[in-house]
């Protein structure tokens, strides 16, 4: 367990500079709203971003506010390259050592092999905390295990991502409508 502590990276730093009413929008209302930002840096090196906006449908009202960024290419952060990423967030910073260690031991054993790492987030030369910056899963699943979809539950809606053109909607609609009717239906004796 020690050697597994102590081989973590030092925190990388991402820095994300907003006008007045951009910061507003992103950390202290509850909007959906995807903003334009372009001053975004990961340890000093300038990302070119097309969006940035908060993520979740209930987590947007914590204090510490969970991200999606959709980058304009991708880009080469400390662990991973990605052109969407996720920065993720828990209420006190403990919680988020916490969730990195059992995320990096899931990754370890194989069974959540997502990449990831700590960042510290600052918007316009504040710190907001310490966050875990992810690859967007469904572009894991996509790219590294090869699937043709995702379908992804979430509280407001079911999101269906295609990879394949020739997989059609009534098919994944089809599939996922028994998977549900199995898992809601009575287990027999």
């Amino acid at each position: 367990l020690k050697s597994f502590i102590k081989s973590s990276r030092p925190i990388s730093k991402m820095s994300i500079y907003l006008e007045p009413k951009q910061r507003e929008t992103l950390f202290e209302t509850h909007n959906d709203s995807a903003l334009s930002v372009k001053n975004v840096f990961y340890n000093d090196k300038r990302i070119d971003t097309e969006t940035i906006g908060p993520r979740g449908n209930t987590s947007k009202l914590y204090s510490k506010k969970p991200l999606s960024i959709q980058l304009s290419r991708k880009f080469k952060f400390q662990e991973f390259e990605a052109s969407h990423i996720l920065i993720l967030s828990y209420p006190m910073d403990l919680g988020t050592y916490k969730a990195f260690n059992a995320f990096k031991l899931l990754n370890k054993l194989n069974l959540f092999p997502f990449k990831f790492e700590l960042i510290e987030l600052y918007a316009n030369s504040l710190s907001k905390g310490i966050y875990l910056l992810f690859e967007l899963n469904k572009d894991f699943f996509l790219s590294e295990k090869k699937s043709h979809f995702v379908i992804r539950q979430s509280l407001a809606k079911n999101e269906i991502v295609y990879k394949e053109p020739q997989i059609k909607h009534k098919q994944i609609q089809l599939i996922f409508s028994k998977i549900h009717l199995l898992l809601s239906s009575p287990m027999s004796p």
